[in-house]
């Protein structure tokens, strides 16, 4: 297959909406749909983006490595397997969008965040999901170690955002 490129898929399956947050799981297509972990995002919103408040819209993107992002350089000194935060590119109406740690959607920023449990809480009666705390950084090192092991083979990393509701 010389000169052909690999790719390697992964698959947000959003599986619910609350108020505040929009919950998923985060499979790797190719190895028969395993999950990595869990998704916790901003609530889906119709009409216009609300920066920071907004989960991105679905499709298929492409993901790479930001090494110079100001808010991650810190994981440089916490974590010596760290090499970049993976970035959701080419994003439309969104920049600098990541899959990182954190706990619920006011961590987010409009970002993906990554866990290995979901607890839930109710927002005025309406069903929410959080990550559990003490599962999204062990979840964050499974997904980032996967990621650059593909990006160290020369395959491209794309994930595709799918959610039921909108299709």
């Amino acid at each position: 297959l010389a000169g052909r490129r690999l790719t390697v898929e992964l698959l947000l399956a959003r599986t619910d909406r609350g108020s505040e947050s929009t919950s998923g799981d985060l499979s790797v297509s190719d190895e028969g749909g395993d999950r990595v972990c869990h998704t916790v995002e901003d609530r889906i919103r119709t009409g216009p983006k609300v920066h920071g408040e907004t989960a991105i819209p679905t499709g298929r993107f492409r993901v790479g490595l930001r090494t110079d992002s100001p808010k991650f350089q810190h994981y440089y000194e916490r974590w010596d397997w760290y090499r970049g935060i993976p970035h959701i590119q080419s994003v439309p109406e969104f920049t600098w969008i990541y899959l990182h740690p954190g706990l619920d959607h006011r961590d987010s920023h409009g970002c993906v965040l990554v866990g290995f449990d979901l607890e839930e809480y109710t927002v005025s009666g309406d069903l929410n999901h959080r990550i559990r705390s003490g599962t999204t950084r062990p979840a964050f090192e499974k997904l980032c170690k996967l990621i650059y092991a593909e990006l160290d083979r020369g395959e491209e990393v794309w994930i595709t955002i799918t959610d039921p509701e909108l299709e």
